[in-house]
């Protein structure tokens, strides 16, 4: 998942200090309404700490898991998309459903790195937007290029446009 949409208002703030724009605010609490909704809930994440990363991450668990422990991953801030598969290589085996939440480019390029071997897709991840994969029976430890199989993408606006969330 990339964190949802920050905001550019404060002139001079750090990047990694900037915080969710409103918008970013009300998409990631969607984002994990669906994840609830479809019952494909992570029982582990690990997110970037930057400020937007981190209340991305802290939104979609308060919707969708509670109780589920966050890592904040240094990496994943300053990292390219190669960590972010260091960083699934780290997860423990007692974890089957793992949420990354992280940024772009970096975020782009882990999602091309584990299902395309050759880096040869393209993908675009706008804010909040969440790609699911599947390992398919291949160990936390094993992952690398190409082992990863694409189930589904979806965005903020693409749930809105399908009228979710129904009040």
């Amino acid at each position: 998942m990339r964190h949802a949409k920050s905001s550019w208002d404060e002139a001079g703030l750090k990047d990694f200090n900037r915080e969710l724009a409103p918008r970013g605010e009300k998409a990631a609490p969607v984002m994990g309404h669906f994840l609830k909704l479809i019952d494909h809930v992570p029982d582990f994440i690990i997110a970037s700490p930057a400020i937007r990363a981190k209340r991305t991450a802290n939104l979609v668990r308060d919707i969708c898991c509670q109780s589920v422990q966050i890592i904040w991953d240094e990496s994943l801030y300053t990292g390219s998309g190669k960590d972010y598969g260091k960083a699934l290589q780290q997860v423990s085996e007692d974890y089957s459903n793992v949420l990354i939440i992280g940024h772009n480019p970096s975020i782009q390029e882990a999602a091309v790195y584990l299902f395309d071997a050759n880096g040869t897709s393209a993908i675009h991840f706008s804010t909040a937007c969440i790609v699911c994969m599947q390992l398919n029976g291949v160990k936390w430890s094993d992952v690398l290029p190409g082992k990863a199989q694409l189930d589904w993408m979806i965005t903020p606006k693409l749930l809105k446009s399908l009228g979710f969330p129904r009040d």
